[in-house]
């Protein structure tokens, strides 16, 4: 076999882990900015993500807890590592219709938006209404026979001690 093409799959690979981890740098890095900017404002700075096949979506969010509002609203839409979280204005305002906007947009971001206001303190998120979760439904689980042993020791034909 030539060693050119396990050579070529190894420089993928490795490729791939260093793009990975420039995207994570510049992703936290734009975090941080958001943060320090807002520090001491008594803000909720919350993230979501949505995924899909081949495209996928982060949101960043910072709401006031006070008045409900998103103060500040960052998305990464698409597959690239070089993608980096936009200012996304057609996000902020009020918190309750957030997902709306997100979802009319685009089907991930509403996914990700969905998960970002689930990050939020409980006091606040019990206040937004979300739709129910469109999708796959849950297989519904087979019942215990009695007498079973518990589904983490299914695999174990004998425990010893």
């Amino acid at each position: 076999m030539d060693w050119r093409f396990p050579a070529v799959l190894v420089l993928a690979l490795v490729l791939s882990m260093l793009m990975t981890v420039v995207q994570m740098r510049a992703y936290m890095s734009q975090v941080n900015e958001i943060a320090k900017a807002n520090a001491g404002k008594n803000l909720n700075l919350v993230s979501g993500r949505g995924k899909g096949a081949f495209r996928g979506a982060i949101a960043v969010l910072l709401v006031d807890p006070t008045t409900l509002e998103v103060v500040e609203a960052r998305a990464l839409l698409g597959f690239s590592v070089f993608g980096r979280l936009k200012p996304a204005p057609d996000l902020e305002g009020p918190l309750k219709t957030v997902y709306d906007r997100a979802e009319a947009r685009h089907k991930h971001l509403g996914t990700a938006v969905r998960q970002a206001i689930s990050m939020l303190p409980h006091t606040v998120r019990a206040q937004v209404t979300l739709p129910p979760v469109k999708g796959k439904k849950k297989r519904a689980q087979p019942n215990a026979v009695k007498g079973a042993a518990p589904k983490q020791f299914a695999g174990l034909s004998r425990v010893s001690n």
